[in-house]
């Protein structure tokens, strides 16, 4: 008997340490995540910054609690009804504590309010009641207004801290630097026996110089044109031997007819003309027209350019990089090895619209629009643990409205399961969510499973808005997912399995 109660003692000694173990072994959670970006046009010395900052959270607030954002040295931040004018908070969805378990998944934040200190650096959300974030939450704030940047160039971070999580977390690095300087280069224009003709800083007025019979040259050197561009001839637009120029009407306040460059009829090609090539150029489009290039004659080329937005806001209106619009033609048109850029602001805009005829398309890159209120940035899993682990990531949709969840669909191929993630390893994914129509709304459910063990896990949520649909089209081959970070406890895992 007195073996027998020595070894039941023994069993129960055993399994108090292999507790302590566990327990003790289990990672502190913590805030994390912290990034930092500036909207396009104001990371600029010594102007109005547009911050972005995001983070996730690992202990619940509710009101009463406080986000604090502090600054670093040389950054000015006004009094709080200034800053408060431009500031907004939204939160995906976190794990709410209840009176009585189970937690709720939920969440929002907007009711709280900002204040500011001068002396401090600091921005500081209140939460006020409904305002709820649970943990696990990303949290996304926008300071428009009362951040005047740094004086002096240079990569700069900003720290987060809450009342619940008061260790101050470094942010990423985001970088301020001297203003450009809007300035055009030089303009030639060249005959087709190859003789230089004139030099100037203008494009149109070198077309306007060109003849109509066409196969005249213009070479443009590197620096911003502030025209819009109306090609009326048969001729060669091309950039000189490494330059990068600019074609942007700045700043932009009237909306041009067809955009910031248009290529009308008077070009088309001809038997003895070889019409209109657009060669190596950047073309931005204006913050009040809707395009960037028209083209409606037949027989144009363009390679090698790069298309993009204009602006200084996350306002700009819907624009479409090229509207081809030519009909019919004798002599068909090619685009090929450019770059179209739509990432400044929310709206979905449209690389290419093909109202027209006889175009060919190859070897072009399209970057689609991010849509910054619904935490669209990379999707990824980090593992901080011990070793290396799998992770199993599955997907539901949800509120669909119209309600047919079809029409949200959910490309996960290649994706899961994600394998071998190295300790400290952060791994991106990229499901490719494709909305079929434009009206459509809904969310869609992610989650992210250890392999080791199924109790550990993360998740987020993507809201679908109607204007992601022309986004989501094919030309855009992924759609960004928020943040997700896996804070399992590898270490708990290990010594388990040690001591089972």
């Amino acid at each position: 008997m007195k073996k027998k109660i020595s070894r039941i003692l023994g069993v129960g000694v055993t399994l108090a340490v292999v507790t302590s173990l566990l327990v003790g072994a289990l990672p502190a959670a913590a805030l994390s995540g912290v990034t930092a970006t500036l909207a396009t046009g104001t990371n600029v010395i010594s102007g109005t910054g547009d911050y972005t900052v995001t983070f996730t959270v690992a202990q619940e607030l509710v009101a009463g609690d406080t986000i604090t954002i502090t600054f670093p040295s040389d950054t000015a931040v006004a009094a709080s009804a200034v800053v408060a004018a431009g500031a907004s908070i939204s939160v995906s969805p976190g794990w709410i504590g209840n009176a009585t378990p189970p937690p709720t998944w939920g969440g929002s934040a907007g009711a709280g309010t900002f204040t500011s200190s001068g002396t401090a650096r600091t921005v500081t959300y209140t939460l006020v009641a409904p305002d709820n974030i649970g943990i696990t939450a990303n949290v996304i704030i926008n300071l428009a207004a009362g951040i005047t940047n740094p004086s002096t160039p240079g990569d700069y971070t900003l720290t987060v801290r809450t009342s619940k999580e008061t260790t101050a977390v470094t942010s990423s690095a985001y970088t301020i630097t001297a203003p450009s300087l809007y300035y055009p280069g030089t303009v030639e224009l060249w005959n087709p026996g190859g003789y230089l003709m004139n030099v100037g800083n203008n494009i149109g007025t070198a077309i306007g110089m060109a003849a109509l019979t066409g196969n005249f040259t213009i070479k443009v050197g590197t620096g911003y044109y502030d025209e819009i561009v109306v090609v009326d001839r048969p001729v060669t637009i091309v950039a000189m031997e490494g330059a990068t120029p600019i074609i942007a009407d700045l700043p932009a306040t009237v909306a041009p007819v067809g955009g910031t460059l248009t290529v009308t009829a008077g070009g088309n090609k001809t038997a003895t003309n070889g019409g209109v090539t657009l060669d190596g150029l950047t073309i931005m489009g204006n913050a009040a027209g809707p395009g960037v290039l028209t083209i409606q004659a037949e027989g144009v080329t363009v390679q090698n350019c790069t298309f993009t937005k204009y602006g200084t806001s996350l306002t700009t209106p819907v624009q479409t990089m090229i509207d081809f619009q030519t009909a019919a033609a004798t002599y068909p048109s090619t685009i090929s090895g450019c770059t179209f850029d739509t990432t400044l602001g929310t709206q979905s805009d449209i690389g290419i619209l093909a109202s027209g005829d006889d175009l060919t398309i190859s070897g072009c890159t399209f970057v689609g629009d991010y849509n910054t209120t619904t935490y669209a940035q990379d999707y990824y899993i980090q593992n901080t643990g011990g070793y290396a682990d799998n992770y199993n990531i599955t997907y539901e949709k949800y509120d669909v409205n119209p309600p047919n969840p079809s029409l949200i669909q959910v490309d996960m191929s290649d994706i899961s399961p994600v394998n071998d993630v190295a300790r400290g390893e952060i791994r991106r994914v990229y499901p490719m969510i494709t909305v079929l129509e434009i009206s459509t709304t809904g969310k869609v459910f992610f989650n992210a499973t250890s392999q080791t063990d199924k109790n550990i896990y993360r998740n987020t949520t993507l809201t679908v808005l109607p204007s992601e649909f022309a986004a989501s089209l094919p030309e855009f081959d992924f759609f960004g997912l928020t943040g997700l970070v896996i804070l399992a406890g590898f270490v708990y895992y290990k010594k388990r399995k040690k001591l089972a």
